[in-house]
């Protein structure tokens, strides 16, 4: 009779803490499963399975403060690069993010081999609730199947 009492209360126990450990004011950092965000992250994490994004390569990746720079080799010029973040924060410790850079010219009458540095203001992008600095940031190339990963201390690592 004790061991079910146990189990009823740690069950009870369990769904208050997960209710309390969800943040409920963070509905405007996740879009909807069918906007144009979402659709077009997950679209472009489906062709690069296939490898039938435009190729390019990211060499490196630095987070400074609120500034994510992502180097790129390949394309025609900075503003055929289109970073998307799929609009979710994991609930992890450290908490992460995900972004996809495509490469989205169509590599008529240049040739790519261009490198850039793409800005993104991580702050625009999770609001001020948050603190750039204490995310781990995973890009993924869009053009195939690689990324990096950078944590709330600077350091890169390779997926």
């Amino acid at each position: 009779m004790k061991k079910i009492r146990l189990v009823g209360t740690g069950m009870l126990l369990l769904s208050l803490l997960s209710f309390v450990a969800c943040d409920h004011n963070n509905q405007n950092v996740k879009p909807d499963p069918g906007s144009e965000l979402n659709g077009d992250y997950e679209r472009i994490m489906k062709s690069r399975a296939d490898s039938r994004g435009v190729p390019f390569e990211i060499p490196n990746i630095v987070l400074t403060g609120n500034t994510l720079a992502i180097d790129v080799k390949g394309g025609c010029s900075a503003d055929d690069f289109k970073t998307i973040w799929n609009g979710e924060i994991l609930e992890s410790y450290p908490q992460q993010i995900n972004l996809v850079v495509a490469n989205e010219s169509n590599n008529d009458g240049c040739d790519p081999k261009g490198s850039y540095t793409l800005q993104v203001d991580l702050k625009k992008l999770i609001g001020d609730s948050f603190n750039p600095t204490d995310f781990v940031v995973r890009v993924s190339n869009g053009s195939k199947v690689a990324d990096k990963v950078v944590d709330e201390k600077g350091s890169v690592s390779n997926l």
